[in-house]
C-alpha cells in the first residue's frame, strides 16, 4: 500500500506487496502477486547486471565487470561487492551527484520498493501511446493522420467505468487480517465488499466535446514524445450508492462523434477531412507491431557470462520435473513445471540472498496459506467487489490456455511455473538481457 503523509524513506513503514487479484467469467481469486524483497531488497542485482549491461559491454574481462559477474552468479557475498566497487564512478547514486539517466548504483531509498509515494495516490484509466504522422502538402498545407481508438460511438450513453472507488487502510488491514493465517480462511471475510469510498466528484467540464488536440507539430518526429492528445467525452454520475462513468455523445451528432483519421491543421486547430484531400505520402503511412514475434527459450545454454539456464527439479518434494504443456488461444505454446508454491525459483534467490526475510519457517507458513486458499477457496472465489448500479454484467474471460489443472495430488499448494513459450512463427531468442 502506498503512504500519503511525510514520513522519510525507510523499511520501519513495512514492506510493500502487490498482489492482484482479478474478478472473471472463468476465474476469480488472486491471480498474480509479487513478494516484496523483489522489488525492494534484490536491488543489488538488478544494479550489478545493469552495470554490466551499461558500462562494461565490451569488456567483461575488466577486474570490477568480473566482480559483478561473479556477484550475480552467487560467487561472490554482497559485502564483498559493495567493498569492491566503493571507489567506483557508478557507485553512490544521485546523492553523490550522479545525475538520474547516467549510469549508477541505485539505493534502496530512490525506489519505489522503499517508499513508493508522497502526499497524493495516482488513479487513472489511459491508453498507451500509439503512432502518428504528420505531412506537409507542396501548396504548404500540414495534414494529420491518426490511429483513433475504437470507443463505441451508436448509443448516447454507453458504460465506461463502474463503481469507481478509492481505499483506506481498512482495506489493508483487512487484508493483511485474510492472510494472515490458514487458520478459518474460509471463515475470514474476504470479499472485501464495503472497504471502497466511491469517487467524489468536484467539478466537471461542461464545454462541448473536442476530440483531438495537438500539442506540438514538431514532436511528430520523435516517437518518444507526446504529440496529440485525444479526448474521451466522459460524464461521472452517482447510481445506487455507486460513481460511475458513462461514454457521453449526447452533446455531439452521430456523424461527429468519434475522431477522423485525417486532418489539416487550420490555424493551430485541426480540422477533420477526407482521405481525398490529403498528399497520397499520407496514406500510405501505417504503423505496426513486430514484424516478427519472440518466442522466449528457456536459455538452458546460456549465452550470457552469468548463468541464465533454468532450474532444475533436484527435490520432488517442492518440484515436479516432468513437463507439461497448454496452447493459448492465439496458438502460443507454452512449456511449464509444478512446483511447490514455497519452493519455486524465486524463492530460491531469497533464501540465499536474504535469509533473515525469506527463512524456511516463513516460507513454510506462507505454502500453508496457499494450500488453504486452494483447497477452500477453488478458482472462482469473488474478492472484488462487482458493481450494482449495472443490470446486466458482463466479465471477461481469461485466454483458457492460462488455466490449468494441476496434476493428481498436486492440486493443494502448487503453482505452474513456466520454462519457455513459442509463439506461431515466432523467431527464438538468442541471447539473455
Amino acid at each position: 500500500m502506498t503512504r500519503v503523509d511525510d514520513q522519510g524513506g525507510g523499511l520501519d513503514g513495512g514492506l510493500m506487496t502487490w498482489t492482484f487479484v482479478i474478478d472473471s467469467a472463468n476465474y476469480g481469486g488472486p491471480f498474480i502477486a509479487y513478494v516484496p524483497e523483489h522489488w525492494s531488497l534484490r536491488i543489488d542485482r538488478w544494479n550489478a547486471m545493469a552495470i554490466l549491461d551499461v558500462v562494461y559491454p565490451e569488456d567483461l574481462s575488466d577486474p570490477i565487470a568480473m566482480t559483478l559477474i561473479a556477484y550475480v552468479n552467487g560467487e561472490v557475498s554482497t559485502e564483498d561487492l559493495h567493498a569492491a566497487i566503493a571507489d567506483e564512478d557508478c557507485y553512490g547514486g544521485p546523492a553523490g551527484d550522479k545525475e538520474f539517466g547516467s549510469p549508477h548504483w541505485v539505493r534502496s531509498e530512490d525506489t519505489l520498493g522503499h517508499a513508493p509515494a508522497r502526499k497524493y495516490i495516482p488513479t487513472g484509466i489511459a491508453m498507451p501511446p500509439i503512432a502518428s504522422f504528420t505531412v506537409e502538402g507542396s501548396d504548404g498545407r500540414t495534414f494529420l493522420k491518426v490511429f483513433p481508438p475504437q470507443i463505441p460511438s451508436a448509443a448516447d450513453r454507453k458504460p465506461f467505468v463502474r463503481n469507481v472507488q478509492s481505499f483506506d487502510v481498512d482495506l489493508c488491514n483487512n487484508f493483511v487480517d485474510t492472510f494472515q493465517t490458514a487458520e478459518n480462511l474460509s471463515a475470514s471475510v474476504a470479499d472485501f465488499k464495503g472497504l471502497g469510498n466511491p469517487l467524489q466528484v468536484e467539478r466537471w467540464g461542461g464545454g462541448p466535446w473536442a476530440g483531438i488536440e495537438v500539442i506540438d507539430l514538431e514532436s511528430f518526429n520523435s516517437p518518444d514524445e507526446v504529440n496529440l492528445m485525444l479526448r474521451v467525452p466522459l460524464t461521472p454520475f452517482n447510481e445506487r450508492g455507486e460513481t460511475n462513468i458513462d461514454l457521453n455523445w449526447c452533446r455531439a451528432q452521430p456523424d461527429e462523434r468519434g475522431w477522423s483519421t485525417y486532418y489539416e491543421m487550420i490555424e493551430g486547430v485541426p480540422r477533420p477531412v477526407s482521405s481525398t484531400e490529403v498528399p497520397a505520402e499520407l496514406i500510405r503511412l501505417e504503423y505496426g507491431t513486430r514484424p516478427n514475434t519472440t518466442s522466449i527459450t528457456r536459455n538452458e545454454d546460456p549465452t550470457t557470462v552469468y548463468d541464465s539456464s533454468c532450474y532444475t527439479c533436484d527435490d520432488p518434494t517442492g518440484c515436479d520435473d516432468t513437463e507439461y504443456e497448454t496452447v493459448t488461444d492465439d496458438g502460443s505454446r507454452i512449456t511449464y513445471r509444478w512446483n511447490r508454491f514455497a519452493d519455486q525459483p524465486v524463492f530460491d534467490h531469497l533464501r540465499s540472498d536474504y535469509p533473515d526475510v525469506s527463512s524456511d519457517p516463513a516460507l513454510e507458513d506462507l505454502g500453508t496459506i496457499i494450500e488453504a486458499m486452494h483447497s477452500e477457496w477453488g478458482s472462482r472465489h469473488q474478492l472484488l467487489e462487482r458493481p450494482t448500479g449495472t443490470d446486466a454484467l458482463h466479465l471477461a474471460e481469461i485466454d483458457h490456455g492460462l488455466l490449468v489443472d494441476p496434476p493428481p495430488g498436486k492440486e493443494n499448494g502448487w503453482v505452474p511455473i513456466v520454462l519457455e513459450v513459442e509463439l506461431p512463427d515466432g523467431i527464438w531468442e538468442t541471447h539473455s538481457e
